[in-house]
C-alpha cells in the first residue's frame, strides 16, 4: 500500500494583494507561453488548459497553507526546545552544588514549602520522617524528579523540532502532484535537462521548472528560492514514485487510502501507468526523453 502523505487538498482562498494577483497573472500567461511554443514545435497540446490552471492554482493555495501551519508548527515547537535546554542547564548547575549547598537548598526548599498556602499536610509529615532518620536530599526535595520529568515532557512536544536545512519533503510531493497533472494533461514526456545551481546565471530553465517555480512563488517564496527548490524536486521525483486515487479516511491527521476502491499508478517523467496494467500507460505517450 502506498504511503499515505500530507493531504494537499485545496484550502484558503485564491489570491487577493496586488502582488499575489500579478504572480497568478505571470503563471497563467507562463503557461500559454508553454501552449503556443509545444504548438509551434509539434508537440502535443495540454489538454482542458483552463483546469490545468486552476488545479495548479489549488496547487499553489494549498503549498501555503501547509507553510503556515508548519511555520506555527515550528514557533510552538521551539519554545518546548527552549524549556529542553533550560532543564539541562540547570541539571548541570544543581549537579556541581557540594553536599553542604545541596543540604541549604534541600533545606529552603521545604521551608518554603512548610509556609505555603495549601501546603500538603502528607508530604509535611513524610518529608519531617526522612529528616528525623537522617536522609538528605540530592539536589534538594523532588527536584530531580520534577526536573527530568519537565524535560522529558518538553522533549516529546519538541521533537521534531530540527536544526540546520528544513527538509525538502512537501515541495516532493508538491512537484509529484504537478508531475500527475500534466500528465493527465497530456503535458508529456516531462523534461527537465537542467542541472547545475540556481546562481549560475547561465542555467536556462525548463518549461516544468519554470511552471512549478510559479507554483512556488505564489504559495509566498522569493523568486530564486522558488526557482531552486522547483528544479531540486524535480530532479528528486524524476526516478518515480508511487500515486494513488480513490476513496480515502483520515488517521491521526493521515490519510490511508481504500486498496480495495483505489487505483495505484506508478508514475515518471514518461507516463503514468496503472500497477495492474504493467507497460501499459494510463497517461501520457510512452516516448523517451
Amino acid at each position: 500500500m502506498i504511503e499515505p502523505g500530507i493531504s494537499l487538498e485545496f484550502e484558503g482562498i485564491f489570491p487577493t494583494t496586488r502582488e499575489e494577483r500579478c504572480q497568478k497573472s505571470e503563471l497563467l500567461a507562463l503557461i500559454d507561453e508553454i501552449q503556443v511554443r509545444r504548438e509551434r514545435l509539434g508537440e502535443s497540446k495540454i489538454v482542458r488548459l483552463d483546469d490545468f490552471k486552476a488545479q495548479l492554482l489549488t496547487l499553489a493555495n494549498a503549498y501555503r497553507t501547509w507553510l503556515m501551519r508548519r511555520e506555527v508548527e515550528e514557533e510552538f515547537q521551539a519554545q518546548f526546545s527552549k524549556i529542553v535546554l533550560a532543564a539541562q542547564v540547570l541539571k548541570t548547575a544543581l549537579g556541581r552544588l557540594d553536599p553542604l549547598s545541596r543540604k541549604c537548598l534541600g533545606k529552603a526548599q521545604a521551608d518554603m514549602f512548610y509556609h505555603a498556602d495549601g501546603a500538603d499536610k502528607e508530604e509535611l509529615s513524610r518529608l519531617e520522617d526522612l529528616h528525623r532518620v537522617g536522609y538528605e536530599p540530592r539536589t534538594g526535595w523532588h527536584f530531580d524528579e520534577d526536573i527530568d520529568s519537565v524535560e522529558v515532557a518538553a522533549a516529546s512536544l519538541a521533537g521534531k523540532n530540527k536544526r540546520g536545512r528544513p527538509s525538502g519533503t512537501l515541495e516532493q510531493q508538491v512537484a509529484q502532484e504537478f508531475v500527475v497533472l500534466c500528465h493527465q494533461h497530456s503535458w508529456s514526456p516531462i523534461r527537465v535537462s537542467n542541472s547545475g545551481s540556481i546562481r549560475n546565471t547561465g542555467v536556462v530553465l525548463s518549461d516544468p521548472v519554470r511552471c512549478l517555480a510559479a507554483v512556488f512563488q505564489i504559495a509566498g517564496l522569493p523568486k530564486p528560492v522558488s526557482s531552486s527548490k522547483a528544479l531540486s524536486a524535480l530532479n528528486v521525483v524524476r526516478k518515480g514514485f508511487p500515486y494513488a486515487t480513490g476513496p480515502m479516511y483520515e488517521d491521526h491527521g493521515r490519510k490511508i487510502y481504500d486498496e480495495e476502491f483505489c487505483n495505484f499508478y506508478h508514475v515518471d517523467f514518461l507516463c503514468m501507468v496503472l500497477e495492474s496494467d504493467v507497460g501499459m500507460p494510463r497517461f501520457g505517450p510512452n516516448t523517451g526523453i
